[in-house]
């Protein structure tokens, strides 16, 4: 249909994208006028009785796209359990609610009040994944970036990460991209066969400088290795399907591995709860998958444990030299909405 010599579409996607830099915009005016409230180490922790601490409340407006938790006013939402097809539970266990009815991050103060940058209240589930393809020389799916130094891949806000496969937005890349090639029941088989053989190398406390008093980030990455292109690595970026903006790209394996050393360390998880974070994903697949997908469940826990072994290898050296100290995220930003870079 056309209008005035454009069509409704196109002028949707002007406005869309217009209104898409707005938010970009009022979202970088009021970031620069927020100010952390100094913590000391020993104030972090919710036990400890701070009746000064008032810190700035923060809550950013939801982007046209997506949808947000409003404004709580008195009303406490389901936390601590599925609230609707929302997962308000958090992997580190049960978290505080306040008198307010504000969820309390599990990790302690922030300095900052509100849901921040971030879409729900508590826990906000990110999924990531690490997909490459070949062997001795490993070329992994990454977003295509200008910026050399952070590495992105693709990964999405998901409202409840229990029995997910992929993000809604990569399936929708992986099988319109293959489906251009493939026939529709090969296509299922391919992606069957790829999370068959996925790892999870990761699920727990985020540390994003957008987490606050009351939102933080939980994070799953799961990693896919295609060692002889006969399921993610026939995905073709080249094609017009890619709206993902997504390239392969060679990458030395141990630089991803040190990406991801470095996000556990910075939860600051000890053993302990490093081994209790596996064993309750572990324990929740378990009780989410049916029964032909209990030996599914087994193997991503073991394969978790065989994944971070060296991982927290370092983290028991680190607990035992007592050196972890609270310090600012400083994690890199990017403007491809929904990404994080690792």
């Amino acid at each position: 249909m056309e209008f005035c010599g454009f069509s409704i579409l196109f002028k949707l996607t002007v406005l869309t994208t217009l209104l898409l830099i707005v938010w970009e915009v009022h979202l970088i005016s009021a970031k620069a006028m927020i100010e952390r409230w100094s913590l000391s180490k020993k104030e972090i922790p919710w036990s400890y009785h701070h009746p000064k601490y008032l810190p700035k409340k923060y809550n950013a407006p939801c982007p046209p796209d997506k949808v947000c938790d409003p404004e709580i006013y008195n009303v406490c939402y389901r936390y601590n359990s599925i609230d609707g097809s929302i997962n308000r539970q958090s992997i580190l266990g049960k978290y505080g609610v306040d008198k307010f009815c504000f969820p309390q991050n599990p990790k302690g103060r922030s300095g900052l009040r509100g849901r921040g940058e971030l879409f729900r209240w508590g826990p906000n589930h990110y999924v990531q994944y690490v997909i490459s393809r070949g062997v001795n020389v490993r070329e992994y799916l990454v977003v295509n970036s200008h910026d050399k130094k952070n590495i992105i891949f693709p990964g999405e806000f998901v409202d409840n990460s229990r029995n997910i496969t992929f993000p809604p937005m990569l399936l929708n890349f992986i099988e319109s991209n293959l489906s251009e090639k493939y026939p529709e029941n090969v296509v299922q088989e391919i992606i069957k066969n790829a999370l068959k053989n996925r790892i999870l190398r990761y699920h727990g406390y985020y540390a994003d400088d957008r987490n606050t008093d009351n939102a933080w980030m939980e994070t799953l990455i799961y990693d896919i290795n295609d060692s002889d292109d006969s399921n993610l690595g026939l995905l073709d970026t080249e094609h017009l399907t890619n709206s993902l903006n997504l390239t392969w790209k060679i990458i030395d394996k141990s630089v991803i591995d040190s990406k991801i050393e470095v996000i556990v360390k910075r939860a600051r998880l000890t053993f302990g709860q490093k081994v209790a974070s596996i064993i309750r994903s572990a324990l929740k697949a378990l009780r989410d998958e049916n029964k032909a997908g209990i030996m599914f469940a087994f193997g991503d826990a073991v394969n978790n444990f065989v994944g971070l072994s060296a991982i927290v290898i370092t983290l028991v050296d680190m607990e035992q030299q007592k050196k972890i100290s609270h310090r600012k995220t400083t994690w890199q930003m990017t403007d491809k909405e929904g990404s994080c870079g690792i």
